[in-house]
């Protein structure tokens, strides 16, 4: 059947039990199936001769017919495809069900025929896995791309190769730039951390050895929050995160760092435990000569109150500007006050208790209104500091009209026991004159 003139080549083909397959080539890159082994029939699901007579004529009916130009191309010019003796496609079984197969094969010539022979191995699940890997590849990128525009950082890094690949964000280091040495952006990041401590779990966290072995012992993503200095020179709490996936072209395991500010976030997660924002009309930070708005809005503020006219700033120009500017100085030395609501101050007295707080009476507008600053430490050590603002007046008022409700009551109890007296004192001495004369 074969028709081979050479002897050693029936015994070779004959003799193989592997999973292969025996081509003879047309001109056109069309084949022709003349042997099969067991083992690849078996994968079929069919006989040899089912496969043989379902491929007779060149049709290529088992090959997915997205792959069979890629088929008919290399049979026809008898060539390897990136210097590679191998193609995968797509295969469909006897009962129906595609599977993706690599093929080896080899191009043997004998006098004018020219034969193909072909090794399969099943290799579905190999090729899930990379689909697998390629889609969650992409949706690297895709995080990176969303979360550029809001992030601090966002860093596409070759871990394999050691270089940044792509760099995005609003507040960027100097080294940050595509070729960079992943090394030189772990130390920038390092130098302007203020907190030993910070320093050591970062690099132990970030470590590219310990990248490494995140990502193949499976756990990832590392997320790390450090209280640190920007390029721009402002300092916030910042989370630090990476997830490592592997390129599913290049094998390279492929980094993508993210840095966003954490400030508003460090905030809220101290709220909870140590008081209700809502009974606040405005929660703030305050760190290294700033403050950052998280709960409160100055478009939505009734009248009377004092917000900051940016969500973020100088905290003493706020207070110079909108808090001491407003404070009645019929009730208030100015110059104490700015003293008991500047930060060495608030550093002191939270040193002592927690929390401190500052009470004053504000004119606006010929109206007097009371407001409590209320400052908690989030992090004594980087003098980061919460402070909540509330309108008291309202609570004063009521108290102020419980209290004249009560005075006047006590004044009303009063003059109605000194008429009890006085009624008692006449009804004895109208008493005792009858009965003295009786007597």
């Amino acid at each position: 059947m074969l028709g081979f003139n050479n002897e050693f080549y029936k015994k070779l083909f004959y003799s193989l039990d592997n999973n292969s397959v025996l081509m003879k080539v047309g001109k056109d890159g069309t084949y022709y199936p003349v042997w099969c082994s067991k083992e690849f029939t078996d994968m079929m699901e069919c006989t040899s001769e089912d496969f043989i007579r379902l491929e007779s004529g060149g049709t290529m009916k088992t090959i997915h017919p997205d792959d069979r130009d890629v088929i008919s191309y290399l049979f026809r010019h008898h060539v390897t495809r990136d210097g590679k003796n191998n193609v995968t496609v797509r295969k469909l079984t006897m009962s129906g069900k595609w599977i993706w197969v690599c093929i080896n094969y080899a191009f043997i010539s004998d006098g004018d025929d020219v034969y193909a022979y072909c090794t399969y191995f099943d290799v579905s699940e190999l090729k899930e896995s990379q689909n697998q890997a390629e889609a969650m590849y992409n949706e690297l990128n895709k995080e990176l791309n969303a979360m550029a525009d809001d992030s601090l950082a966002a860093l596409r890094s070759n871990l394999t190769k050691g270089v940044v690949e792509e760099v995005r964000g609003r507040d960027l280091y100097y080294t940050d730039r595509v070729g960079a040495k992943i090394e030189e952006l772990l130390k920038a990041r390092i130098d302007n951390m203020p907190l030993e401590s910070d320093r050591e779990n970062y690099i132990k966290t970030f470590d590219l050895e310990n990248l490494r072995q995140r990502y193949y012992l499976g756990e990832q993503p590392a997320s790390l929050v450090i209280f640190s200095k920007r390029q721009s020179g402002r300092q916030c709490f910042i989370r630090y995160s990476a997830s490592m996936r592997k390129d599913p072209e290049t094998g390279d395991i492929i980094v993508l760092g993210v840095e966003s500010e954490y400030n508003s976030e460090k905030v809220t997660e101290v709220l909870n435990s140590k008081v209700l924002a809502s009974q606040y009309d405005m929660v703030s930070y305050v760190v290294s000569g700033s403050y950052g708005v998280v709960i409160g809005d100055p478009k939505n503020a009734r009248k009377g109150n004092i917000f900051p006219r940016k969500k973020s700033g100088s905290y003493m120009d706020y207070i110079r500007d909108q808090v001491i500017s407003a404070a009645s100085a019929k009730h208030h030395d100015r110059k104490e006050l700015l003293d008991a609501l500047s930060p060495d101050t608030i550093e002191k007295k939270l040193e002592e208790s927690e929390p401190y707080t500052v009470d004053l009476i504000c004119d606006i507008d010929g109206e007097l209104y009371n407001k409590r600053f209320a400052f908690y430490a989030i992090d004594k050590e980087t003098k980061f500091y919460i402070l909540l603002k509330s309108d008291m007046t309202d609570v004063i008022r009521e108290q102020q009209e419980r209290n004249e409700a009560l005075t006047l009551a006590l004044e009303e109890a009063k003059q109605a026991n000194i008429a009890k007296t006085a009624f008692l004192s006449n009804m004895s001495h109208e008493i005792r004159t009858p009965m003295n004369a009786i007597i």
